[in-house]
């Protein structure tokens, strides 16, 4: 297996990691929602990601938009979204664009990087509970992260995470520098034009011109 192909396998296996992570999380929450939440709170878990080409061209026409939260919550009036993410998630251009679309709109839009902190973001935006809630410590990297720091497309990082990216950068690097040597060695290897086979122009025979 090449140094490109064990990278690229590394890399899956960690989209799997974190989409699993991210997931669990996502399920985490509902599960403080349906405990935690009154009778006039509603909320509902979202899921526009289409699963062909196909669904997603006739989820387009129909006027389905792509980069909405995982969650809404509705209180009062009000419209809360609750992005869920891994550790080493982060929001993407066209939900950072929908992000600011809804705060306009008078809308409030956290991402959180866990269920704990997802429900950190209700009590920010004044839903009340049905039972008494204690948040525990959490994490900077956890969040939640509001709508103006969304915006920002800086967030803080796990150690982990951040740990990884620089080890990724690292073996990158390297790889260039890699690529670089190796071209060099092709170069020093390859015959000059003044060493290659010609034909001697005294005696018409074949011969190596120095």
């Amino acid at each position: 297996m090449t140094d490109s192909a064990k990278v690229e396998t590394f890399a899956v296996r960690q989209r799997r990691k974190y989409r699993h992570i991210e997931s669990s999380e996502q399920i985490r929450f509902t599960k403080l929602l349906a405990q935690y939440l009154p009778d006039n709170v509603f909320w509902s878990a979202l899921s526009n990601a289409p699963r062909t080409a196909l669904a997603g061209y006739l989820a387009r026409l129909r006027g389905v938009r792509s980069g909405l939260a995982d969650l809404i919550v509705v209180y009062d009036g009000r419209v809360i979204w609750v992005e869920m993410k891994s550790p080493a998630g982060v929001a993407s251009k066209v939900q950072r664009q929908v992000c600011a679309e809804l705060r306009v709109a008078g809308a409030d839009w956290y991402l959180a990087r866990s269920a704990e902190a997802a429900l950190v973001a209700l009590r920010l935006s004044n839903v009340p509970f049905r039972h008494p809630w204690t948040p525990p410590p959490l994490e900077p990297w956890e969040g939640p992260f509001d709508g103006a720091m969304i915006c920002s497309g800086w967030l803080p990082q796990a150690p982990e995470v951040a740990a990884q990216r620089r080890a990724a950068q690292r073996a990158w690097r390297e790889r260039q520098r890699q690529r670089v040597r190796d071209a060099a060695q092709r170069a020093a290897a390859a015959p000059t034009a003044s060493s290659r086979a010609s034909v001697h122009p005294a005696t018409g025979d074949w011969a190596a011109l120095k």
